[in-house]
């Protein structure tokens, strides 16, 4: 029996709807409803397969997909940004945007990033309310996040206000508010980040936690005594914090000791209280004044800062603490050697002293 030949040519583009076959035989008599069938088999599977790269190229195209039961690609990173209407927090939610990334940018008034929300979609941008005094509203914030892209990769704790005065001129109440927002806030953010990675993002996917510290959380400059030591106990919470968790849980936690920036938070953000009568003739006060003013109105570029940090988001072993500016880097190191004479200095004190073995 002559044998038959069937072919079958599909043509695809997206959408669907115009898909268009053809088809052409020889000698169509003598060709069984088997061979027919088998044909048509193999069409539809190579249909399927070009389809489906055609439409892989049109989401290489735009990376941001967003799916209705709220998740995203997962090359992405999803970030989750503190006090961003100025300084580092805004600067960071552009720089974060400006990657290709996405931003859940908080604040005290969304409004203030009209002009940043006309610029992207909501695909790739989410503005929430957050005050970091009420804990509902972090929780809150958190909620939001996941419900639009799933999860939350990293989390910049950056929220804060400053205040300028010697520590006989600053109110209590004033420091005790300081504290809410720079100590109590960022702790409360921290801990929701923790609960949240673990419980929350896929199993030991885990997360980042970069925390906007100071070279004053480790060093102290004359001036700003309730700033220092809002920044000290935050520091010392959270290396506690990250000592506590469990490694399994795959959550990393970097406290940056940023140097002075010129950022809006030396311009609008900071609490100035009058020099104490008492000091009004102490010249080292002045000087202290004047030292201040100038350093926060003529630090480095605030980009430059968070693109250091960004690139922290990115070290697969982050380290605890990250020290970014020249500034911290000379602060530092004369700490150290300051710590490392009294050490030596003093040793002997120690002798005969605590759990020495030798002692016993």
């Amino acid at each position: 029996m002559t044998s038959g030949v069937l072919s079958l040519k599909c043509e695809t583009s997206i959408p669907l709807q115009k898909i268009r076959c053809e088809l052409s035989t020889s000698w169509l008599a003598n060709i069984s409803a088997k061979h027919v069938f088998s044909a048509l088999c193999q069409a539809l599977v190579g249909l399927f397969m070009r389809a489906q790269e055609s439409i892989r190229r049109k989401r290489s195209q735009n990376p941001i997909i967003v799916h209705n039961r709220g998740s995203c690609s997962m090359s992405l990173q999803v970030w989750l940004i503190t006090g961003a209407s100025s300084g580092f927090g805004l600067c960071m939610t552009r720089h974060v945007l400006s990657k290709g990334d996405i931003a859940v940018a908080t604040l005290r008034q969304p409004s203030a990033l009209d002009s940043l929300k006309a610029q992207y979609p909501e695909s790739q941008l989410l503005i929430l309310k957050l005050d970091v005094t009420i804990p509902s509203d972090i929780t809150a914030a958190f909620a939001s996040a996941k419900e639009r892209f799933g999860r939350v990769d990293v989390v910049f704790n950056n929220a804060g206000l400053g205040v300028v005065g010697e520590t006989e001129a600053t109110p209590e109440n004033v420091a005790r508010d300081l504290f809410d927002v720079n100590f109590w806030g960022a702790d409360r953010i921290n801990r929701e980040a923790v609960r949240f990675f673990r419980e929350e993002n896929e199993p030991r996917k885990g997360g980042r936690i970069i925390v906007n510290s100071s070279y004053v959380g480790i060093g102290t400059i004359p001036g700003i005594a309730y700033y220092s030591a809002a920044k000290h106990a935050l520091e010392g919470v959270t290396k506690c914090l990250k000592a506590e968790l469990d490694p399994e849980w795959n959550i990393k936690i970097t406290l940056v000791e940023a140097g002075f920036f010129n950022t809006n938070l030396g311009r609008d953000k900071v609490i100035l209280h009058p020099v104490h009568p008492a000091y009004e003739s102490v010249a080292k006060t002045t000087k202290d004044r004047e030292y201040l003013a100038s350093v926060i109105l003529n630090g480095d570029s605030a980009e430059k800062g968070v693109a250091k940090m960004y690139d922290l988001s990115l070290l697969e072993n982050p380290p605890l603490h990250l020290p970014l500016g020249k500034d911290v880097l000379v602060g530092f190191k004369a700490f150290a050697e300051e710590l490392t004479e009294v050490v030596h200095t003093y040793a002997t004190w120690s002798d005969n002293l605590g759990n020495d073995s030798d002692s016993t």
